[in-house]
């Protein structure tokens, strides 16, 4: 019951009926075998390499999820559907590149709106505020983490977006305060085990 608001209550009378059942999602086609699954592996390895090998390569990429997760749901285990398995090839991917790893981070994006004119805070970078290794182990205690929109793997589109929270635009007598809105999404993110030297 993970998406629905639901409640228990005791049995004053009659009898409890329980039905337990798997769903099963055929719009994927039919299930991949370990061969094709080791090919996709291979492929993103690959693609890790490639990276690797960029004149500026980023430290790190971010895949922002389908769902949203809570801190303490954020590790690879309680994620559901495609989010768990993209993650998990991700991880093994890394894992038999040698030099990536992956973990997972819950991401906000800070839109002001001020006078009907609409800007991005800080120059449309992305604050990580929770970042775990994939047991759920918290690597940001008591910091946060500054990301960039260049480093998403799949964009995120905010213009036709609600926000999740949104505080400020009282009237102010001649003019509306700020309004500041709040995007919160879900990602995994490959990072490069050892970053390289600029200088």
């Amino acid at each position: 019951y993970a998406d629905v608001i639901h409640e228990i209550e005791p049995i004053q009378m009659g009898y409890r009926w329980v039905l337990a059942y798997n769903l099963i999602n055929h719009t994927l086609g039919s299930p991949n075998s370990a061969s094709a699954l080791d090919a996709r592996i291979g492929q993103f390895t690959q693609a890790l390499t490639r990276w690797q090998e960029l004149v500026e390569e980023p430290y790190y990429l971010a895949y922002p999820l389908d769902h949203q997760y809570t801190d303490r749901d954020l590790k690879l285990a309680q994620l559901k559907g495609d989010d768990f398995y993209r993650a998990r090839h991700i991880a093994q991917g890394c894992e038999a590149h040698g030099e990536y790893y992956m973990l997972l981070g819950n991401m906000e994006m800070c839109i002001t709106n001020q006078n009907g004119e609409v800007e991005e805070k800080e120059e449309a970078m992305l604050l990580l505020d929770r970042l775990v290794d994939p047991q759920g182990f918290n690597l940001l205690i008591g910091s946060t983490l500054r990301i960039s929109t260049d480093n998403l793997l799949r964009g995120e589109s905010y213009e036709d977006r609600e926000p999740d929270t949104q505080r400020g635009g009282n009237y102010l007598g001649n003019q509306y305060a700020e309004i500041d809105q709040f995007f919160k999404d879900s990602v995994s993110v490959a990072a490069n085990r050892v970053r390289k030297r600029t200088d």
